[in-house]
């Protein structure tokens, strides 16, 4: 992607030493590779396991700001980073270091009944002498919780977002969406229902993807083809057998409707989809908890030059508690996407990750991640395969400092040109948390 001479930093070994020493950061406005939101949050949780990352730590717990019956929870986080390959080019490397001013704020009621959480965040990242890599994140977001007695319960949330996209999902060539950003606006409405071992929830949501142009060394990359809306609906019914196991199942249909003409004038991806996905989740106490469904994606494409595209869709999530100072969660999916890329209209997404998070010290905690995920593109030869490896971890200063650091290994391979470069990266980095 980049043809500029390679600047060599030696921070590799500094960098090693404080991940040993300490851990891993909160990512805030982090690249997504998904770029809808899940239909129904993961719902697990039925209070009888804790996992390290949740547990209270009343000596370095943010204690907040209380106004009234709000509680404020202001937070800043600065952090100076190193990457050997920031355009992600399999030749001709670029490397520099960075500096990230990641502010944000989350305001809480403090009420028996309801609720009501409003957030604002920010992530500023400035590249040394590569302007062009620069990221202004930023995200506002407001959730409401309105109960209507003990069996109904209605929830509301809208959310405006400046995102950069992940070089790792599929959707268009990696070498361009290192640089690609996009807004995103979301509202959804959520009413849920439970009566003795029964829940039903349903749920309808829009979901407005507005991409920004790419700026490249000669000419700014218009990526207005892939801006669109979509709408979606969902309805999820549970049964618990136990107080412990519950099933489930799901059913979704969305309406994705694009605002301009695909590359090349040609038809645009104008679809109808839906999902059927049955499961169970549960919550054994001093053992696991999680959820698993599996089902059937199908999508149907309103122009006839596209294939309509079908097949096994999946999303999990397990946690394995082998201590109380130790979590290991395992997450797998398959997702049925868009692709604009030539060639194929469709990719799945099959990505499956697993995270070990170990409490060293009450206020160290450690963590390794592994992720393996590859995108096949229906109707069409083309796949690919990425890799990322991270360790780290947060030192736990008092109830207002904290340092977080990480290191990480990122790869991708390919089987054809079209969908980008092959790459690796190396990067690292070592941030203050302040959190009054």
């Amino acid at each position: 992607m980049n043809r500029m001479p390679c600047r060599k930093y030696r921070l590799r070994g500094a960098l090693l030493a404080l991940a040993v020493g300490a851990g891993a950061p909160a990512a805030v406005l982090a690249q997504e590779t998904v770029l809808l939101d899940p239909s129904v949050p993961y719902d697990f949780d039925k209070g009888r396991n804790v996992s390290v990352t949740e547990r209270a730590r009343p000596d370095y717990d943010q204690l907040g700001v209380r106004m009234g019956s709000f509680l404020l929870f202001p937070r800043l986080e600065t952090s100076a980073g190193y990457s050997d390959n920031i355009y992600l080019s399999d030749k001709d490397k670029t490397d520099a270091p960075y500096l990230t001013v990641a502010p944000s704020l989350q305001v809480n009621s403090g009420w028996a009944r309801h609720d009501l959480r409003l957030e604002a965040r920010g992530n500023f990242k400035r590249y040394a002498g590569e302007s062009r890599r620069n990221e202004d994140g930023y995200q506002f977001g407001a959730r409401g919780r309105l109960d209507a007695g003990l069996d109904y319960s209605f929830t509301g949330e809208a959310r405006y977002t400046r995102q950069y996209e992940s070089p790792l999902a599929g959707d268009t060539v990696a070498n361009l969406a290192v640089l690609s950003s996009y807004n995103r606006t979301y509202f959804s409405g959520r009413a849920e229902r439970r009566s003795g071992r029964s829940r039903i929830i349903a749920s309808v949501d829009y979901t407005d993807l507005d991409f920004n142009p790419i700026k490249l060394p000669a000419v700014d990359f218009d990526q207005s083809y892939r801006d669109r809306g979509i709408v979606r609906g969902i309805v999820q019914a549970e049964y618990a057998m136990t107080p412990s196991i519950s099933f489930y199942m799901q059913g979704s249909y969305d309406w994705t409707d694009y605002r301009r003409l695909t590359q090349g004038a040609q038809p645009n991806l104008d679809s109808r989809a839906y999902r059927v996905l049955g499961g169970v989740n549960f919550d054994l106490s001093s053992l696991m908890r999680g959820t698993i469904g599996i089902g059937y994606v199908n999508r149907d494409y309103r122009s006839g030059l596209y294939d309509d595209v079908s097949g096994l869709s999946m999303e999990g999530q397990l946690e394995y508690f082998p201590s109380e100072l130790t979590t290991i969660t395992a997450t797998a999916r398959r997702i049925l996407a868009d692709a604009t890329i030539s060639n194929a209209n469709a990719y799945f997404d099959n990505r499956f990750s697993l995270r070990v998070d170990h409490e060293l010290l009450r206020n160290l905690i450690l963590n390794a991640t592994g992720e393996v995920s590859r995108q096949n593109y229906l109707n069409s030869p083309i796949n690919s395969t990425n890799y990322r490896i991270s360790a780290g971890g947060r030192y736990l200063i008092n109830h207002r400092f904290g340092i977080q650091t990480t290191l990480a290994y990122l790869s991708r391979d390919r089987n054809d040109v079209n969908i980008g470069n092959k790459f690796n990266e190396f990067s690292g980095l070592i941030a203050l948390v302040y959190q009054p």
